[in-house]
């Protein structure tokens, strides 16, 4: 159930989909694109961006850690977590 909910293909369609929405508020709302484009708030913009990656990365690494360990293979967990 998790990888068709947070699988790599769903992930980054709603990340592209989030963005293409961004770009297409932007283009249609004036003060939007300049709130967004301020300095002091394109890092923010980023920094949703970054988070939502990483936050889907950990995700998907526990996962396969909890696939490892329903297995029984707890080495494998260790040696995933090492590299």
């Amino acid at each position: 159930m998790y990888r068709r909910i947070f699988g790599v293909p769903l992930f980054l369609v709603v990340l592209v989909l989030s963005v293409v929405f961004l770009f297409v508020g932007c283009a249609l709302s004036h003060n939007l694109y300049l709130i967004v484009t301020k300095p002091d708030n394109v890092p923010i913009v980023l920094m949703m961006i970054v988070f939502a990656f990483f936050t889907w990365f950990a995700l998907d690494q526990a996962h396969q850690n909890d696939e490892l360990l329903k297995k029984g293979d707890r080495v494998g967990v260790l040696k995933r977590m090492q590299r």
